[in-house]
């Protein structure tokens, strides 16, 4: 056995660490859609001209029905029902509208790789004649491996300090456009609100003549009442004045019965 021998081993090595930078902005819009439906009858045509006008004399006085343009309208649930006296059309008109909202995100990412690099050195200890198995070569091997192992952990703690050091940056750059970023998703969110609406505009519709439908009798009621009652008062106005014999009226919710005899000239 003599003296150990040294050699110098030294290794080097480079990584990569992927880094991603990412904002993402939300906009919201809001919207409604709106569905009307129409139904005209062609009631006053067929009316002597005494009860057309007294049906808008009566019209005119009841505070449930007001003018609106050239009709007579009154507000019903989910609509209105409305008489127009030049033409003596009843219209029947069904409304359905909802409220809603639709989210549109823009997001905006950076990435790249960062590297790292690291250099380690390792001074082994062999003997020439391989005492106890230390000869050059697995003091070479041994070396080697110690070195790659201290360079690699060093070129990777480099990569990962330089990553981050670059995401943070990116992610600075990335803050510093939010406005225009938030201009974006609201352009999109409008965007989309529009194509929604016109979606719902046709749902909307289809409900409302569905609607109209149902309604259809309730909302006639508040103009055949008042109707009954224009031809209650004409009828009356004349017995009156031909001083007709044994008037009499009698109202039993929405039927008026009206007798009299008139008397021959």
């Amino acid at each position: 056995m003599c003296n150990p021998r040294r050699i110098r081993v030294r290794a080097s090595r480079q990584l990569s660490e992927a880094w991603r930078a990412e904002v993402t902005r939300t906009a919201e819009a809001t919207g409604t859609a709106t569905g009307e439906a129409r139904l005209v009858q062609p009631l006053g045509r067929s009316l002597p001209a005494p009860v057309r006008q007294r049906l808008v004399e009566l019209l005119r006085a009841d505070p449930a029905w007001r003018v609106v343009g050239d009709a007579l309208r009154h507000d019903m649930p989910g609509g209105f029902v409305q008489y127009r006296p030049d033409t003596g059309e009843v219209e029947i008109v069904a409304r359905v509208t909802s409220e809603f909202s639709v989210e549109a995100s823009v997001t905006r990412t950076d990435a790249g790789e960062a590297t790292g690099t690291g250099d380690a050195e390792f001074e082994m200890p062999y003997y020439g004649d391989g005492y106890r198995g230390l000869t050059r070569e697995v003091a070479e091997r041994e070396g080697e491996q110690l070195a790659g192992d201290a360079a690699e952990a060093q070129a990777r703690e480099e990569a990962v300090r330089a990553a981050q050091a670059e995401q943070a940056a990116a992610e600075q750059r990335l803050n510093e456009m939010a406005g225009d970023i938030d201009d974006e998703a609201r352009t999109r969110a409008l965007a989309a609100i529009e194509d929604e609406r016109r979606r719902r505009d046709l749902a909307a519709a289809d409900e409302a003549a569905l609607l109209a439908q149902t309604y259809q009798q309730d909302y006639l009621r508040e103009i055949t009442l008042p109707l009954a009652q224009a031809y209650r008062d004409i009828l009356v106005a004349h017995a009156t004045r031909v001083n007709a014999a044994g008037l009499t009226v009698h109202e039993t919710g929405d039927v008026i019965d009206i007798q009299f005899e008139q008397r021959e000239a």
